[in-house]
């Protein structure tokens, strides 16, 4: 008996291997898009949150970058740890973070400070106190005061950076110790040291240290300046006094306008004279420029010393506490054409191939005045009719005024501003026109018609 074979047949369909691959690759698509797209959302979330940022914390730089020298870090380690004071308490190690140690006395423009457990910049305002390692900036055309005691103060230039530290009695070197660190720019100071208490200054800047001492000049003040030059090594000179700069070790003494050099892993140079003084030429002391509308050119001239370059400075006080101009200058003359009314002061100081910048002479004031009134004048005319062909015209405007009587310009006393001039008239009718013109081009005038005749 034959068994029957059962053959049962399925109606499915087997989809093609190409269309399975375009599924793949439409979805690979799809989840590629939707990451691009959260990706620009993160980013524009965390733009918009960085702009937050920026408006509510001002820039500067962080402390890391600020000590980030090897010897600035060095120093900031030593000043934490090695170093003993003392203190009312006794003898301890120097506390960063304890008790005033200077006040900010005086600010221009535009000056920021950092605590030293802070990562922002804050602006600053006249009395604020300062405590160890607080940063301290100065930006364009800006400075500040920093007082230490009644007898200690060190005052910041433009575009600087100083670290402060603490003075405090060091048990070591037997005196008053204050250290700071010296980023970038330039201070000036001076270190009293009454009652034969001896003091001495510890400054560190990115390519060497210097200790500037007060040993011989007892019951007398040492008055410094130290700046960073564009190759990290530091000019240290003196203003008044003698000081002794100890830098790796080597001790070298140093007088009255001198100066000299410390470079990184170096001795400290020989002292030199610093540049001499620089004659200013013109504009002349008290100065007086007149304008109407738009300020004349202002030309500043001084004599050539032999400087590598020249440093003018210009002023809105004496005190130069609210600078305009702080320009280095390879020529001995400068031009500015944009002083509006007001009084300014300007000195120029001489810069040695080293960095070292000798003493400005005295400053000079020029002062600018903006003239909208034309100047008085008063004229003494003959009658409408006269019978000579000669007459003394006579007036008077203001000091300093510019006399033109039909075109021509005649001698007045610039004292008083009198003036007369005889003229010559032809029969008939003759007009005489007399203008005055001060400084600032401002213009008065007064005329006549004068008829001439010989008959009387």
């Amino acid at each position: 008996m034959t068994t029957p074979t059962l053959t049962m047949e399925t109606g499915e369909a087997i989809a093609p291997e190409s269309d399975a691959t375009s599924i793949s690759f439409k979805s690979i698509l799809k989840v590629l898009l939707e990451l691009i797209v959260v990706l620009a959302l993160v980013m524009a979330f965390f733009l918009v949150l960085l702009r937050v940022l920026n408006s509510f914390f001002p820039e500067g730089s962080g402390m890391q970058e600020i000590i980030g020298g090897t010897g600035a870090a060095q120093m900031a380690s030593r000043l934490r740890k090695d170093l003993l004071v003392q203190s009312e308490s006794g003898t301890s190690e120097l506390n960063p973070n304890s008790s005033l140690v200077a006040t900010l006395t005086e600010m221009n423009r535009d000056v920021r400070s950092k605590r030293a457990n802070s990562i922002t910049w804050h602006s600053t305002s006249v009395g604020m106190p300062l405590y160890n390692e607080d940063a301290v900036q100065t930006f364009d055309r800006s400075s500040a005061t920093i007082k230490f005691d009644e007898e200690n103060r060190l005052h910041l230039g433009p575009d600087t950076l100083v670290i402060i530290k603490r003075m405090e009695q060091d048990i070591l070197f037997k005196d008053r110790r204050s250290s700071l660190i010296l980023v970038e720019g330039e201070l000036s100071g001076s270190l009293g040291n009454n009652n034969k208490t001896e003091r001495h200054v510890e400054i560190l800047t990115a390519g060497a240290s210097a200790h500037i001492r007060t040993r011989d000049a007892i019951n007398g003040n040492v008055k410094f300046k130290v700046s960073v030059n564009p190759d990290q090594s530091s000019t240290v000179a003196i203003l008044q006094g003698n000081a002794e700069i100890v830098s790796q070790g080597v001790k070298q003494k140093i007088g009255t306008d001198q100066a000299l050099v410390i470079r990184k892993g170096a001795s400290p140079s020989t002292p030199k004279p610093l540049p001499e003084e620089v004659r200013l030429i013109a504009p002349a002391n008290n100065k007086l420029s007149y304008y109407r509308d738009i300020p004349d050119r202002i030309d500043f001239s001084w004599e050539d010393t032999g400087a590598r370059q020249y440093r003018l400075i210009i002023s809105r006080d004496p005190q130069q506490k609210i600078i305009l101009l702080d320009e280095r200058i390879d020529q001995t003359h400068f031009s500015h054409d944009n002083l509006t009314q007001g009084e300014y002061y300007w000195r120029v100081s001489g810069i040695d191939e080293d960095g070292s910048e000798g003493k400005s002479p005295s400053q000079r004031k020029i002062r600018i005045i903006q003239d909208y009134r034309p100047p008085a004048l008063s004229v003494d005319f003959p009658d409408e009719n006269i019978y000579s062909n000669h007459f003394v015209i006579k007036g008077k405007s203001e000091p300093g005024a510019k006399i033109y009587i039909n075109n021509k310009l005649i001698e007045t006393d610039l004292k008083s501003g009198r003036f007369s001039h005889e003229m010559t008239f032809t029969n008939g009718i003759n007009v005489i026109l007399v203008e005055a013109a001060d400084s600032a081009g401002n213009i008065s005038y007064r005329s006549q018609l004068i008829n001439v005749s010989s008959e009387s």
